[in-house]
């Protein structure tokens, strides 16, 4: 068990309010890494934005299938056109010839029924796409406004917690200078190796480790004397 000189007597008060402070401080500290963690695009405006992404984008790769299919149902229009004029135009008499113009006239025809068929498909696939791109634009923007509303209010929460901390700290460095020098330095080297360098005594037992304390301790305690745990080595402070 460690004593200390009777000049310390009464020192254990303020190295308890001194951890109070950097406990405070410490909490303090996580709470601000926390809510900066928050700062920033949400998962849920992330996934929003890529819903609506994508589905722009199924959008218009319909849209630009729709485009080729119908530039496609031009040219085959065009050479049906060609067919038809050499069909009936009256140059061509030869039966085999023109029989071999009408079968050629039937291909182009079914080939531009069938892109047809699949463009009054790609029609109805586009307006699917294009209602559920107004559909997510509008729960975007309910996300976005959402979002906005969380990150001032963040913002405003961790300007005053910075400012807060900045207000302990101070008084922190106030404190300690106020202090004994060798006390700092026991304090300093317990906290460093334990987390904690002052423990409470409660019903005579050490809140850092648990271990009821002597009798001789207790009333060392008692008497304001600084006084260690004979067990994990904490300053202990009788509330």
């Amino acid at each position: 068990m460690m004593e200390t000189p009777e000049k310390k007597i009464g020192a254990t008060r303020e190295l308890y309010e001194l951890q109070a402070l950097d406990q405070e401080i410490d909490s303090a500290r996580r709470s601000l890494e926390t809510m900066r963690g928050r700062l920033g695009v949400s998962q849920a405006l992330a996934t929003a934005r890529a819903e609506l992404a994508a589905s722009t984008k199924r959008l218009e790769d319909l849209s630009k299938e729709q485009q080729s299919l119908e530039w496609e149902i031009e040219d085959l229009s065009g050479k049906i056109t060609e067919l038809d004029r050499k069909l009936y135009g009256g140059k061509v008499t030869n039966p085999k010839e023109l029989s071999g113009l009408q079968q050629d006239a039937e291909v182009l025809k079914k080939q531009r029924r069938e892109k047809e068929d699949r463009v009054l498909t790609l029609m109805e696939k586009r307006e699917a796409a294009a209602a559920a791109v107004k559909l997510q634009q509008v729960a975007l923007a309910s996300v976005e406004e959402v979002w906005r509303k969380e990150q001032a209010a963040l913002e405003k929460e961790v300007s005053e917690l910075t400012q807060k901390i900045e207000s302990r700290e101070t008084k922190r460095r106030d404190f300690r200078a106020g202090l004994d020098t060798s006390l700092v330095a026991i304090y300093d080297k317990l906290k460093a190796q334990k987390g904690s360098a002052v423990a409470g005594v409660e019903q005579g037992i050490c809140q850092g480790c648990r271990i009821s304390l002597s009798q001789a301790q207790l009333r060392q305690v008692r008497t304001g004397v600084l006084t260690h745990c004979g067990n994990c080595g904490r300053i202990l402070y009788l509330a």
